[in-house]
């Protein structure tokens, strides 16, 4: 087998991480997204336990239609509906988490497997970094590249 699928997933993980809590408001979950390069955000209890997440995708899905036309409308639509909501009201329950100590080829069976873009890494329960495809592919290229160079 390839030697970069064999090696922990917490060698390519990205392990810093913006969460928040099941009650911050989507306002704030608007400013992270519009911040930052994340395209996932964990949601996590008082203890960092996974209980959700919230992908830039379905963050987009939610607003008003018209947002990307740049219609002022649209976005005081889009200010008032964000700040009636939580995280917990969005976010998706059905996680998919690994094991620092699992290896690459693990997930790369859950992504083939099933149609997620994420998977959360934890250590004692604690959600401590993320995977995606783009991690993965980049762990395989990367060698390459290199030696190029």
């Amino acid at each position: 087998m390839n030697i970069i699928l064999d090696k922990h997933i917490k060698t390519i993980m990205t392990s810093n991480l913006m969460t928040v809590g099941p009650e911050v408001i989507m306002t704030e979950i608007s400013e992270i997204f519009n911040s930052y390069s994340f395209h996932h955000i964990p949601v996590v209890d008082k203890d960092d336990k996974p209980i959700g997440i919230i992908s830039q995708n379905d963050f987009h899905r939610l607003q008003h239609h018209f947002t990307q036309l740049g219609l002022e409308e649209a976005e005081d639509q889009n200010r008032k509906f964000f700040a009636s909501l939580l995280a917990r009201d969005i976010m998706i329950t059905n996680l998919i988490c690994l094991n620092t100590e699992d290896l690459i080829s693990d997930a790369v069976d859950i992504f083939l497997q099933n149609k997620v873009h994420s998977i959360l890494i934890c250590h004692e329960e604690k959600c401590v970094g993320i995977v995606t495809p783009y991690d993965i592919l980049k762990s395989l290229v990367e060698p390459a590249l290199m030696s190029k160079q």
